[in-house]
């Protein structure tokens, strides 16, 4: 067989080990409501893997920004404890929450739905600056 016959097995085979991290069972989910209730009654570490391009619209209360594309080499300026991440729908902060389970963090949170779940709900956003100033 010829590699341009190979090329859609690989294509099909990448595509379905994407899917399997992104749907892992063993990854916790959390609805905005929770997500809130969380915030409000636990030490809990906050997440921001979008792009800073996508921040002008505001951030998650006491957010850190941590791009998705930098977390890998940024993985030691994550701290210990319950971490919420998300990002805007909550695709990328789902991988975000593989990767740092896998770093060994234990108590990681995927909001479910992202930014854009949260804020149908009415929840409150800050601006970056405020975010980065409760750091």
């Amino acid at each position: 067989m010829n590699a341009a016959a190979w090329l859609p097995f690989a294509v099909v085979t990448g595509f379905v080990l994407t899917l399997r991290l992104l749907f892992r069972r063993d990854l916790h989910s959390i609805s905005p409501r929770a997500a809130q209730a969380l915030m409000h009654s636990a030490r809990v570490v906050v997440l921001d893997v979008r792009e800073p391009s996508e921040t002008e619209s505001g951030t998650l209360p006491g957010a850190r920004l941590i791009p998705l594309s930098q977390l890998a080499h940024r993985l030691a300026e994550v701290p210990t404890g319950q971490i919420l991440v998300y990002c805007a729908s909550g695709l990328r902060s789902r991988t975000a929450a593989a990767w740092l389970r896998r770093a060994g963090h234990q108590e990681v949170w995927n909001l479910e739905g992202g930014l854009t779940a949260w804020t149908r709900l009415g929840y409150p956003l800050e601006s970056l600056r405020s975010a980065e100033a409760h750091q």
